[in-house]
C-alpha cells in the first residue's frame, strides 16, 4: 500500500486570508482557482503545467500553519508499513518532498510543521520575499527562515530544487 497522493494546505486565519493567498500566489507564481466549499474557505494554487498539489484554507481558529493530507486507497496497511519504516519513497511524479526530522522536543510536544522552498539562489530568492512582504527572522547554515505576511514560518533552502529523492523519516542532516 502506497501514498497516491500528497496535497500540502497552507493554513491562513480569516483576517489575513486574501493577503496570505495573494502572497502565495505570488512565491509560487501559480493562479488560484475558484473558492470552494460552503464558507469559500479552500482554493487551489494552480501551476501552469503539472497537478495541483498545493491549496490555501481559511481557518477560525489558532495561527497560520500548514497541514499535508495523505491520499490512499488502505489506511491501516499505509499505517502499519509507516510505523515500521525507517524511510518512504516518493511516488513518481509526486511534486511535494517530505523532510521529516527530529527537533529535540519532549515527547508530548505539539508537532509543527513549515514549508521548505528549495532554491539554487538564496540571496535573491530572500530578497523577491521580501519584495513580496515576507520578514527574514534566521539565516542559518544552509536555510533562510522566513515569516509570511500571515505570520507562518517557512524556510528558503540551499538544497538543489531538481535533487528530490526519497522522503526520510528519522535524524536529518542539521537541526533547525
Amino acid at each position: 500500500m502506497a501514498v497516491q497522493w500528497v496535497t500540502g494546505f497552507l493554513d491562513f486565519p480569516g483576517g489575513v486570508f486574501a493577503a496570505a493567498q495573494d502572497f502565495w500566489r505570488g512565491v509560487t507564481g501559480y493562479a488560484l482557482s475558484p473558492p470552494r466549499g460552503p464558507r469559500a474557505d479552500f482554493a487551489t494554487l494552480m501551476p501552469g503545467e503539472g497537478d495541483a498539489y498545493l491549496r490555501v484554507q481559511r481557518i477560525y481558529d489558532g495561527p497560520a500553519g500548514c497541514h499535508l493530507d495523505f491520499h490512499a486507497q488502505d489506511w491501516a496497511a499505509l499505517a502499519a508499513r509507516a510505523a515500521g519504516s525507517e524511510h518512504l519513497m516518493r511516488p513518481a511524479g509526486m511534486p511535494l518532498r517530505l523532510l521529516l526530522q527530529r527537533t529535540g522536543d519532549p515527547p508530548g510536544t505539539t508537532v509543527r510543521a513549515h514549508p521548505d522552498l528549495a532554491c539554487s539562489g538564496t540571496g535573491a530568492e530572500v530578497a523577491r520575499h521580501e519584495g513580496l512582504g515576507a520578514t527574514q527572522s534566521h539565516d542559518g547554515d544552509g536555510w533562510v527562515t522566513m515569516r509570511d505576511p500571515a505570520g507562518m514560518t517557512y524556510c528558503i533552502t540551499r538544497r538543489d530544487p531538481g535533487n528530490c529523492q526519497d522522503l526520510w523519516m528519522g535524524a536529518a542532516p542539521t537541526q533547525r
